[in-house]
C-alpha cells in the first residue's frame, strides 16, 4: 500500500506539469497555424465564424501595402539602384556585352542599329542626322563668304596673268572689280540655291558608306585601341545612368508592384514563401510553449 500511494505521488506530482507542456505546446502549434488557416471565411448561415480567416490571408492586403512601402522607399532607393548599376562589375559586364555584340559577329553599324531600334526608326534618324549634318556644313560654307573669296583669288590670278602684255591696257583695275562682283554675286547665288541640294546626297553617301563598315572596321579606321572603346562605352553608361536613374525609378513605381504582386499570390503561396524563412523560428516557438507550460505546471505544484 506504501509504494502503491508513493507511486500516486509521482503521478500526482508529474500531471501538472505534463499536462502543461502539453497545453502550452498545443496552444502556441494553433496559434502558429491560425496565422495561415483557415484560408477562407468559414460561414454557418449568414453568420461567420470568428478567427476566420487566419490573420494572414485576412490582412494580405495591409500585409501587401507595408511590404511594397517598405521595399520601395527604404530598401530599393534611387541611390542603391545608382550604387548597384554604377559599381565596376556592372560596368565592366555592359562593356563586355556592347563591345562583345558590336565586335563579336562582323555585321555592319547599320544592321546592328536596324536591330535595335528598327528599320523605321532607324531610317528617321538617319534621315535626320543628315539633315543635321548638311546644315551645320551650309552653315560653315556661307560663313567662309566663298564668293568674296572666289573674287579676290580671281581678281589677283587675272592682274598676274595681263601683268607686263597688251591686255593690261584694256584690263584695268575697274574692269577686273566688275568681273569680280560678277563672280562673287553668281558663286553666293548658286550656293544660296543649290547649296542644299549639292551637299544632302553627299552626306548620305558618307554616312551609307560608314554604316556598311563592321564595327571592327571602324575601330581599325580610327586607330581605336579595345581599352579606349571600353572606357568610351564605361563613361557612356555612367552618363546615362546618373541622369536617368531617378526618373525611370520614378516611372517604374516598386512599391506599387510589390503591393500588386504579393496582392496575387495564392495564400498557400505565400504560407510557402513564409514557412521557407521562418519554420525553424516558429517550430521554436510551439516548443518553447510546450517548456513554458511544464514549469508553470512545477511552480503550481510547489506552490499548491
Amino acid at each position: 500500500m506504501k509504494q502503491e500511494g508513493s507511486t500516486m505521488d509521482w503521478v500526482h506530482l508529474l500531471a501538472g506539469p505534463l499536462v502543461g507542456a502539453v497545453i502550452g505546446y498545443c496552444t502556441n502549434y494553433i496559434a502558429g497555424k491560425m496565422l495561415f488557416r483557415p484560408r477562407r471565411p468559414i460561414k454557418v448561415g449568414r453568420w461567420k465564424l470568428p478567427l476566420t480567416p487566419g490573420i494572414i490571408p485576412k490582412r494580405k492586403p495591409q500585409l501587401a501595402h507595408a511590404i511594397g512601402q517598405a521595399v520601395g522607399e527604404r530598401l530599393f532607393t534611387a541611390a542603391d539602384v545608382k550604387a548597384a548599376l554604377l559599381s565596376d562589375e556592372v560596368k565592366a559586364s555592359v562593356s563586355d556585352a556592347v563591345l562583345g555584340g558590336m565586335t563579336g559577329d562582323g555585321r555592319s553599324l547599320e544592321e546592328l542599329l536596324q536591330r535595335g531600334m528598327g528599320e523605321e526608326t532607324y531610317e528617321r534618324c538617319k534621315e535626320t542626322v543628315s539633315q543635321k549634318l548638311c546644315a551645320k556644313l551650309e552653315k560653315e560654307i556661307r560663313h567662309m563668304e566663298l564668293g568674296a573669296i572666289i573674287a579676290e583669288r580671281g581678281s589677283a590670278a587675272i592682274k598676274e596673268k595681263v601683268a607686263g602684255t597688251m591686255l593690261a591696257m584694256f584690263v584695268h583695275d575697274r574692269t577686273i572689280a566688275t568681273l569680280a562682283e560678277s563672280i562673287q554675286g553668281g558663286v553666293d547665288q548658286y550656293l544660296e540655291e543649290n547649296l542644299h541640294e549639292t551637299l544632302l546626297p553627299k552626306v548620305q553617301g558618307e554616312l551609307d558608306a560608314l554604316a556598311g563598315k563592321s564595327a571592327e572596321e571602324l575601330c581599325q579606321a580610327l586607330a581605336a585601341e579595345p581599352e579606349l572603346l571600353r572606357r568610351v562605352v564605361e563613361q557612356v553608361y555612367d552618363a546615362v545612368v546618373s541622369s536617368k536613374a531617378d526618373q525611370v525609378l520614378e516611372t517604374i513605381h516598386v512599391s506599387e508592384i510589390v503591393e500588386q504582386k504579393i496582392n496575387e499570390m495564392e495564400v498557400e503561396e505565400l504560407e510557402r514563401l513564409v514557412l521557407s524563412v521562418m519554420k525553424h523560428e516558429l517550430r521554436t516557438i510551439v516548443n518553447l510553449g510546450a517548456l513554458i507550460g511544464f514549469v508553470i505546471g512545477i511552480l503550481n505544484v510547489f506552490i499548491g
